[in-house]
This record gives C-alpha cells, structure tokens and sequence, in this order.
C-alpha cells in the first residue's frame, strides 16, 4: 500500500509490485534525471502525485482498473502509459519530452479533466480514446500530437481544446470528437476521417 511521500535526491524510485494507493501520496525523485516505474498495476482511490523533473515515468501496466484513482498528476520529462487508464478525478501531465501511448494504452477513463500542459509533444503508437464524458470533464492539449493512428475523444459537453498541432510531424489515421465546444488554433492533418 502507498499512502506516504517518497522524495530522492535524483535517484530513481521502482516499484515491482502491485501498487494500491490508499491515500494521496507524492512521489519526487529532486532535480535531475532520476525515473519513477510502476511496473505492474496501480490501483486504489487516492491521489498519486509524480514529480521527476528531467526523468521518464513509466507506468508499464494498468492505472485504476481494479479501483479507479482519485486522481492523476505527473510531471517529468517523458511520461509513457503501456496500458489503460481509469480515475474519478482529473488527469494534468505536464510533460517536457514526450507523452506516449503505447503497447494497450488505448483506453484513458477520466472522471474530471484530461489537461496536458507541458512542452513535450504527445505520440500515439496505437489508436487512443480519452473519456472524460461521464462527468463532462476537458481535455485539452497544449502541443503537438503526431502518430499515424486515431484519436477518439468523448468529452459529453465538456470543451476540447488544442493548442498545438495535429497530425503535422506524423498525420493521425483518424480524429473523433464529441464535445460541447472544440478549440482549434492551429493546424490538423489527418490520413482519414474527421
């Protein structure tokens, strides 16, 4: 169980286990490159709270599945999600290098808002849904999204909001929304359907 803190001074924190978060809990590996890895599930109703400055976090198995989180927030240089996603509250990545879907990341269940707020661009590696409908909860990107695979966003009448670029490094396959308002300020390439 993970209700308690854990700070490193740039070392890298792993955890090899099932990780239940019971509590709000905030993990920090300091200034520098140290990694944060879940390699198998993370489930439980707190607030996981993730700070690897220039690191990569990993979460190289589900989030939420068995009990979903009550809430997501990572900052680090790259962010990888390996499987699927379920909270009750928001989801807020702020990612210098890049936020990957990859592996059976294709389902992101948010029962707030899905925010991406960092520099780093956003990389697909197999069709990705984000619902945050239940709540009619945001999502919105800050930069660039690229990957040749489909985008589904659900946001029931929440507004969806890009920032940055769609399609432009790597053209999508296919982009689907359902919202109550959509914000584009810049360009969307799509091989496929809109």
């Amino acid at each position: 169980n993970l209700a308690a803190d854990i700070t490193t001074t740039a070392d890298d924190i792993t955890f090899n286990g099932v990780v239940t978060v019971t509590a709000g809990a905030a993990l920090n590996t300091g200034a520098g490159i140290g990694d944060i890895t879940f390699d198998k599930d993370v489930t439980g109703t707190g607030v996981l709270s993730l700070a690897a400055d220039t690191g990569t976090i990993h979460f190289n198995s589900t989030v939420g599945a068995t009990a979903p989180l009550g809430g997501l927030t990572v900052t680090s240089g790259t962010v990888t999600f390996a499987a699927d996603v379920t909270t009750s509250g928001n989801v807020e990545i702020s990612n210098s290098g890049i936020l990957r879907f990859t592996s059976a990341a294709d389902t992101i269940t948010v029962g707030g808002d899905f925010v991406q707020n960092g520099a780093g661009e956003t990389q697909l590696d197999l069709d990705v849904t984000i619902d945050t409908a239940a709540n009619s909860g945001g999502v919105s990107f800050d930069t660039n999204i690229k990957g040749a695979w489909m985008l589904i966003l659900s946001a029931g009448s929440g507004e969806v909001d890009f920032a940055g670029t769609i399609g432009a490094a790597t053209p999508l396959s296919g982009l689907d929304i359902t919202a109550g308002s959509v914000t584009l300020h810049d360009d969307v390439t799509v091989n496929g359907d809109v």
